[in-house]
Order: C-alpha cells, then structure tokens, then sequence
C-alpha cells in the first residue's frame, strides 16, 4: 500500500479534530487555580510510597481524550478480550482537559500532554504506578523508557503519540533555506502565503528560538523580543491557524510553521507533492508528546492499567501509529510510522532529537505564563 493510499484509508471523517486543536496539545495554557503554582521540581518528584494500583481488571473504565484518536478496532479487541467497556469523552483543547480532570470526574484514563504533566502531577490529578507490572513495558522505545516529565521510581504515564514541530515550504516558490526558525522571517517572497501555528507554545516558542533563547524562556526581555519578531512577520501572514493540511494540499501556503502529521498530510493530498519541502530545525524543534495516566478519582484504576499495556503491545501500537501517523514511544508505532512515510526521507526526522530536554516544551505558569498571555494577546489581537 502506498504512503498516499494509507492517507486515503485513513481520511474522509472529522478524525483530524484532534490535530486541529494541537498534535501535541501544545495551546494556551489554562489557569485554573489549584495548579496555577506548581513548584518546578513536581515534574522530577517520585512518590514516597508505593503505588495502590495494579493491572487488573475491576470494572469498565471512562477515557477521557479527543475525538477519534484511537484505531476502533484496538479498543473493541480490548473490550471483547477482558469483558469490560471502555466510555470515551472527548475534549477539543488542553485547557478542557485539565479542568475536567480537575473538578474530581471519576475519569479512569485520561489522554494528557507532557507539556503539562508537571501541573498535573502538581495538582495531584493522575496517579502512581509500577511500570514493571506492565507486561509491554520492555515495548517502551529509546528516549521513552525514561522521559524528561516522568523518569522515577513509580511512573504516571506511558507514551501515546510524539513528535515535533517543523517548516513546510514549497520548493518552487521558496528557496535558500538554512532549516532555522528565522527562515520563517527571511523570505519575503513567501509573503502574504505564511502560515503560522496558532498555538501559544508553538508559536511563542518558535519565536524565542529564532532570537537565540529557550523555548520555555519567562524572561520578560527576551519574550518582549520575542513579541516584536511575531508583530513584525504579522502582516505578512495569510493567518494563524491549526488546520495546516488543507492549505499545503491546495498549494495556498508557501511557507509554514507546522506539525509533522499534518504536514504529511498536506503533501500527500497535494497534486505535485514533490514540491512540498520539509525539514526540522535542529535549532529548537519544539517537542512534545501525548502520554496516558490513571486518574486520581478512578473507579477502575486497574483495567485503566491494562489498557494502557494493551496500547503498547506490538500489534496495537503499530495500529496506533497508522492511525495517527506519529511517533509513538514505543516499538510497533515507530515502526508503523517509518514504513507510512516511505518515499518522504525528511520526514523520519532523527530520534535524538527526543534526548535533549531543552526542545521539549513545558507549559508555562506563573509569572511565566500571565507574561506569555499578555504577549500572545498582541500577537493575535
């Protein structure tokens, strides 16, 4: 099967929501108040006692995550093999979620973000476990076995979906690029065709990258330069947008901030695909990865556990990352999604880009994040 007939497998629904409000879930950051003062070293804490939680099944389970995110046959093969059901609610942005899980819902599963594991952890909304007690944990892949957010002792989440943020261009109009952030800025031929994402992290980032800092900076200098690089490249904007692949494919956008699903997306629905450009910055791809947890209100914490062994079973992960079409953290979907992108090389981006914890971004709260909200607010006014 083609990398183009496994697109059209998998297309033709809404199932794309769920990239529209952020791959990696990498938007605005929510304020509720039980987790607006998180202390920064939450997200490297491990529990003191062991875990209560274990594998088993003990009820149907309520998980919470977006819309058709998931292979429905790897949910219903669950189902049927354990006897239990498993009820999806969906939520459209991270700031949904963390509120839901913050009102104390018997949510058993829930999909989370590593952006904001450390709110969670904070907020004490998802709970410990042994991994070791996951039969598929050896299926765990590279830089996932032990991830920045979650590396103890006892672990809160496992790996659902990775990737990261890169340029789009079209080779027949855009040409020179040195694959850095400030491309973006130096290419005044692509003017009134660039298209930026319209996700806080991404964006803000981006722009703190391009002028020589971190990603997650909090300092108000350097996001204030930050802001005025944004304003500046604004006019020349088509727009600022989460819904990348209809306009790669229509050949509209000529220079793109991006996700690497989407963007795939785009060029494989594109007449002329080979004009679509593709790279990941290695100054800064801003990172980020969907993971699963265990609520701390579960009724039935332990099929919660079983499921997320059963998503890292070879078979189901590589069903996961067809479906997706990313990285996955673990063997099976890794797998799936090198064989997806085939003949499209600039897409199987090197995975150590995963090890160094400056590309990866961290939600920001406090200080940080009333300064990043002020700066956003002009930047999208």
């Amino acid at each position: 099967m083609s990398a183009n007939d496994e697109f059209e497998e998998r297309s033709g629904s809404d199932r794309r929501k769920f990239l529209k409000d952020g791959a990696a879930l990498a938007g605005s950051l929510v304020g509720v108040s039980a987790l607006a003062g998180y202390a920064a070293a939450a997200s490297e804490a491990a529990p003191t006692a062991a875990p209560t939680i274990h594998p088993k099944v003990d009820g149907d389970i309520n998980f919470l995550t977006f819309a058709e995110y998931i292979p429905p046959g790897v949910v219903t093969a669950f189902q049927k093999k354990y006897g239990v059901k498993v009820h999806q609610s969906f939520y459209s942005t991270q700031p949904e979620m963390v509120t839901k899980m913050a009102t104390g819902a018997p949510i058993d599963l829930v999909l989370g973000d590593s952006a904001p594991h450390p709110q969670l952890l904070a907020g004490k909304l998802i709970q410990p476990f042994d991994l070791s007690e996951l039969k598929n944990a050896n299926q765990l892949d590279g830089y996932f076995k032990a991830p920045w957010w979650d590396h103890g002792k006892y672990r809160y989440s496992v790996p659902y979906g990775a990737g990261p943020t890169g340029i789009m261009w079209r080779r027949d109009k855009v040409k020179k690029l040195t694959n850095r952030w400030g491309d973006i800025w130096s290419h005044p031929e692509a003017n009134g065709h660039i298209y930026l994402l319209s996700q806080q992290g991404d964006t803000m980032g981006m722009a703190l990258i391009k002028n020589g800092y971190s990603c997650n900076s909090g300092d108000p200098s350097q996001v204030g330069k930050a802001t005025k690089s944004l304003l500046d490249l604004k006019p020349h904007v088509a727009s600022f947008t989460t819904n990348l692949a209809p306009v790669i494919a229509s050949g509209d956008a000529w220079l793109m901030e991006g996700w690497t699903t989407q963007i795939y997306q785009g060029l494989v629905q594109n007449k002329n695909p080979a004009n679509v450009g593709f790279s990941v910055p290695p100054n800064g791809p801003l990172l980020a990865c969907d993971t699963l947890s265990v609520g701390v209100h579960a009724k039935a914490p332990g099929t919660a556990l079983l499921f997320m062994d059963w998503i890292m079973r070879y078979d189901n992960n590589y069903a996961l990352g067809k479906f997706t079409l990313q990285r996955t953290g673990c063997k099976g979907g890794d797998a799936a999604y090198e064989k997806a992108i085939g003949k499209y090389p600039a897409f199987n981006y090197p995975k150590s880009i995963f090890n160094a914890k400056g590309n990866w971004k961290v939600n920001p709260t406090g200080a940080r994040l009333a300064l990043w909200n002020r700066s956003w607010s002009q930047v999208i006014a």
